[in-house]
């Protein structure tokens, strides 16, 4: 069996009765294998054992990508950040009880790592990322952070560290209060973090950020707000209200790279955000959805001279269309679930059809016009 090849997916590792029975697996000796997947049964029992078994499961150092799920073990071995593992690009760690994680930044061309369910985990610190030359996730370009209950503190992170890092999703993460400067990230996804109250400043490269149920998101300080964002082109909020609710003294801007925005469940009808709508001349795509205290649409919409699609979405309070109208250049209109708004348009009938007849596809209510 050291000639199999490809993918080895080992499952029920809580049944293997000790270290030697792993070892009969003889794993470091099957050079050929691409993808190992050891799985522990949630339930397993004995994190002494599963450190042993595990010890004894090292694979070879050819080995690009890794999954371990449901180990239960307090630590997990060295070998599973050793930058021997040289061919080693992704790595999963699903489930498992650790309090400890090893310097996974030494694995010198790891570029997909996913962690998820590691609920031992309190603080990400400097030895997450390794030391010196060895260490600083040089290539990882993907970090997928979800389930992480008890993560309070991500510290260290340095210049010097992430220098390839585009896309970071940290998903129910909801002690984490703060994120480090991560100056290479392009693309920025947080789901219901609801401690969370900021996002780090010099986000220069940034052009997509996604931002749902994170209820004590703020805007950030001045000079390191969203006009900040210079290369923004993406914008998705939803259910962010201290994000959306701001002063009037305290305004906010958006950048004018904006070509995508999405808008959902907005309490405020007075937010800033659509206010600031007019000022988005580079605005392609436009999403107000759920808005349930939103009667009136933003204004200034027809002098976006870029805007070709523009939804609006389970706003039952809606009245009508902007007075002025919508832009010429819009390509397609789509009004589901805004009873109002499906009355003003009706075909020849509604009171807003000559503010949408000029528009290639206009869909209401699943009704293309």
């Amino acid at each position: 069996m050291t000639e199999i090849r490809g993918s080895l997916c080992v499952l029920n590792l809580e049944n293997v009765a000790d270290a030697e029975e792993a070892r009969q697996a003889r794993l470091s000796y099957k050079q050929h294998l691409q993808k190992l997947q050891l799985e522990w049964n949630a339930h397993s029992a004995g994190s002494f054992r599963d450190e042993d078994i595990l010890e004894c499961l090292q694979p070879h150092e050819s080995l690009k990508e890794l999954h371990i799920e449901g180990y239960n073990g307090s630590r997990f071995l060295s070998w599973v950040g050793d930058p021997v593992f040289s061919s080693l690009t992704k790595m999963y760690l699903h489930y498992c009880n650790c309090s400890l994680l090893p310097p996974l930044g030494r694995l010198r061309f790891l570029t997909h790592l996913e962690m998820q369910g590691l609920d031992g985990i309190k603080h990400l610190g400097p030895e997450f990322c390794g030391h010196g030359r060895d260490g600083d996730f040089p290539s990882l370009e993907v970090l997928q952070l979800e389930d992480m209950t008890a993560w309070l503190e991500w510290s260290g992170v340095t210049e010097t560290h992430f220098p390839c890092l585009r896309e970071l999703s940290i998903v129910r993460c909801p002690k984490l209060r703060r994120l480090p400067a991560i100056t290479s990230l392009s693309s920025v996804h947080i789901s219901n973090c609801s401690d969370l109250q900021s996002l780090p400043a010099d986000l220069t490269r940034l052009w997509r950020l996604e931002i749902y149920h994170c209820e004590n998101m703020v805007v950030p300080p001045e000079g390191s707000g969203l006009q900040s964002l210079a290369s923004l082109k993406h914008l998705d909020v939803e259910n962010c209200p201290k994000l959306m609710s701001v002063a009037e003294a305290d305004a906010v801007r958006l950048p004018k790279s904006l070509q995508v925005l999405r808008i959902n469940s907005c309490t405020d009808p007075s937010s800033w955000v659509f206010k600031e709508i007019r000022f988005l001349t580079s605005l392609q795509y436009l999403q107000i959805s759920e808005c349930m205290n939103l009667k009136v649409l933003p204004e200034g919409l027809r002098a976006l001279p870029s805007l070709h699609s523009f939804l609006v979405l389970r706003c039952p309070q809606i009245t009508a269309l902007p007075e002025d109208g919508l832009p010429a250049t819009l390509q397609c209109l789509s009004v589901e679930s805004c009873p109002m708004l499906h009355e003003r348009c009706k075909e020849e009938r509604g009171l807003d059809w000559h503010k949408i007849n000029h528009i290639p596809t206009a869909v209401i209510d699943g009704q293309h016009l």
